[in-house]
Protein backbone atom coordinates (compact mmCIF):
# COMPACT_ATOMS: atom_id res chain seq x y z
CA UNK A 1 0.00 0.00 0.00
CA UNK A 2 0.84 3.29 -0.56
CA UNK A 3 1.52 5.89 2.03
CA UNK A 4 0.97 9.16 1.23
CA UNK A 5 1.58 12.49 3.42
CA UNK A 6 -0.02 15.81 4.06
CA UNK A 7 0.18 18.49 2.13
CA UNK A 8 1.67 20.46 4.58
CA UNK A 9 4.37 18.29 5.46
CA UNK A 10 5.00 17.53 0.83
CA UNK A 11 5.50 21.51 1.18
CA UNK A 12 7.70 21.68 4.06
CA UNK A 13 9.96 19.08 2.41
CA UNK A 14 10.02 21.21 -0.66
CA UNK A 15 11.02 24.63 0.81
CA UNK A 16 13.91 22.89 2.94
CA UNK A 17 15.33 20.87 -0.25
CA UNK A 18 14.75 24.17 -2.24
CA UNK A 19 16.56 26.07 0.68
CA UNK A 20 19.39 23.54 0.99
CA UNK A 21 20.10 23.86 -2.62
CA UNK A 22 20.67 27.47 -3.10
CA UNK A 23 22.95 26.75 0.27
CA UNK A 24 25.03 24.59 -1.53
CA UNK A 25 25.13 26.04 -4.54
CA UNK A 26 26.47 29.28 -3.07
CA UNK A 27 28.79 27.63 -0.61
CA UNK A 28 32.01 29.29 -0.90
CA UNK A 29 33.56 25.87 -1.21
CA UNK A 30 32.25 26.05 -4.64
CA UNK A 31 32.86 29.40 -5.48
CA UNK A 32 33.49 32.82 -3.87
CA UNK A 33 29.56 33.71 -4.22
CA UNK A 34 28.82 34.47 -0.66
CA UNK A 35 29.94 35.25 3.00
CA UNK A 36 28.78 33.73 5.78
CA UNK A 37 29.62 35.74 9.04
CA UNK A 38 28.58 34.81 12.75
CA UNK A 39 25.18 36.45 13.07
CA UNK A 40 23.43 36.93 17.05
CA UNK A 41 19.88 34.89 17.57
CA UNK A 42 19.43 38.22 20.47
CA UNK A 43 19.83 40.89 17.86
CA UNK A 44 17.97 42.07 15.35
CA UNK A 45 20.83 42.20 12.95
CA UNK A 46 19.74 41.37 8.78
CA UNK A 47 21.97 39.29 7.01
CA UNK A 48 23.88 41.20 4.65
CA UNK A 49 23.24 39.12 1.53
CA UNK A 50 19.67 37.75 2.80
CA UNK A 51 17.38 39.56 0.04
CA UNK A 52 20.89 38.25 -2.80
CA UNK A 53 19.91 34.68 -1.04
CA UNK A 54 16.16 34.38 -1.51
CA UNK A 55 16.65 36.11 -4.96
CA UNK A 56 18.68 33.51 -5.86
CA UNK A 57 16.11 30.52 -3.96
CA UNK A 58 13.28 32.75 -6.88
CA UNK A 59 15.52 31.24 -9.38
CA UNK A 60 16.25 27.68 -8.83
CA UNK A 61 13.80 25.06 -10.44
CA UNK A 62 14.26 22.09 -9.08
CA UNK A 63 11.62 18.92 -8.48
CA UNK A 64 10.01 18.45 -5.71
CA UNK A 65 7.08 16.47 -4.15
CA UNK A 66 4.58 18.78 -5.02
CA UNK A 67 5.79 19.13 -8.52
CA UNK A 68 7.91 21.61 -10.26
CA UNK A 69 9.36 24.30 -8.04
CA UNK A 70 10.02 27.36 -10.01
CA UNK A 71 8.22 30.93 -9.06
CA UNK A 72 7.38 34.06 -10.88
CA UNK A 73 9.14 37.73 -10.67
CA UNK A 74 6.79 38.77 -7.71
CA UNK A 75 8.13 35.61 -6.04
CA UNK A 76 4.76 33.14 -6.21
CA UNK A 77 4.82 29.74 -6.68
CA UNK A 78 3.78 28.91 -10.58
CA UNK A 79 3.60 25.29 -10.94
CA UNK A 80 2.10 22.57 -8.50
CA UNK A 81 0.25 19.83 -8.37
CA UNK A 82 -1.38 17.91 -5.61
CA UNK A 83 -3.24 14.66 -5.20
CA UNK A 84 -6.62 14.34 -4.52
CA UNK A 85 -7.07 11.21 -2.57
CA UNK A 86 -10.15 9.07 -1.68
CA UNK A 87 -11.25 7.25 1.29
CA UNK A 88 -11.59 3.42 0.01
CA UNK A 89 -12.16 -0.08 1.75
CA UNK A 90 -8.65 -0.66 0.82
CA UNK A 91 -7.24 2.38 2.17
CA UNK A 92 -6.37 6.03 0.35
CA UNK A 93 -6.38 5.66 -3.47
CA UNK A 94 -5.68 8.40 -5.91
CA UNK A 95 -9.55 9.98 -7.09
CA UNK A 96 -7.46 13.22 -9.06
CA UNK A 97 -4.93 15.87 -9.41
CA UNK A 98 -4.94 19.55 -8.06
CA UNK A 99 -2.71 22.31 -10.13
CA UNK A 100 -2.67 25.95 -10.45
CA UNK A 101 -3.77 26.44 -13.90
CA UNK A 102 -6.42 23.50 -14.33
CA UNK A 103 -7.79 23.63 -11.16
CA UNK A 104 -9.27 20.25 -9.51
CA UNK A 105 -9.55 17.02 -12.28
CA UNK A 106 -11.52 14.14 -10.60
CA UNK A 107 -10.79 10.99 -12.76
CA UNK A 108 -12.11 7.98 -10.36
CA UNK A 109 -14.87 7.09 -12.20
CA UNK A 110 -17.64 6.65 -9.15
CA UNK A 111 -20.22 5.13 -11.15
CA UNK A 112 -18.90 1.84 -10.45
CA UNK A 113 -19.11 2.62 -6.72
CA UNK A 114 -22.24 3.65 -6.66
CA UNK A 115 -23.33 0.59 -8.47
CA UNK A 116 -21.51 -1.23 -5.62
CA UNK A 117 -23.08 -0.03 -2.63
CA UNK A 118 -25.92 -0.47 -4.45
CA UNK A 119 -26.06 -4.25 -4.97
CA UNK A 120 -24.82 -4.36 -1.20
CA UNK A 121 -27.96 -3.51 -0.13
CA UNK A 122 -30.28 -5.42 -2.00
CA UNK A 123 -32.37 -7.71 -0.85
CA UNK A 124 -31.31 -6.25 2.73
CA UNK A 125 -34.02 -5.24 5.50
CA UNK A 126 -32.87 -2.03 6.58
CA UNK A 127 -34.13 -1.42 10.12
CA UNK A 128 -34.36 2.20 11.41
CA UNK A 129 -34.69 2.72 15.26
CA UNK A 130 -34.70 5.87 17.18
CA UNK A 131 -35.08 7.16 20.49
CA UNK A 132 -38.02 9.04 21.82
CA UNK A 133 -36.68 12.33 23.18
CA UNK A 134 -40.12 14.43 23.28
CA UNK A 135 -43.82 14.10 23.23
CA UNK A 136 -43.88 15.37 20.04
CA UNK A 137 -41.70 12.20 18.60
CA UNK A 138 -43.86 9.70 20.87
CA UNK A 139 -47.06 11.34 18.80
CA UNK A 140 -45.33 10.86 15.80
CA UNK A 141 -44.44 7.21 16.01
CA UNK A 142 -47.89 6.26 17.62
CA UNK A 143 -49.34 7.51 14.22
CA UNK A 144 -46.70 5.85 12.26
CA UNK A 145 -46.73 2.59 14.10
CA UNK A 146 -47.98 0.50 10.72
CA UNK A 147 -45.12 2.01 8.96
CA UNK A 148 -43.67 -0.17 6.16
CA UNK A 149 -39.88 -1.27 6.35
CA UNK A 150 -38.50 0.16 3.01
CA UNK A 151 -36.29 -1.96 0.60
CA UNK A 152 -33.72 -0.60 -2.00
CA UNK A 153 -35.00 -1.31 -5.19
Amino acid sequence: MQEFLPTKVALMYDAVRLFATALKDLHPDSGPKIQVAPLSCEREHKWSQGNAFVKYMRMINIKGLTGNIRFNKDGHRTDMRLTVLDMAHSGWREAGEWTMHGGINITTNYTRELEEARLSLLNKTLVVTTILVSRMQANAATKCANAVVARPS
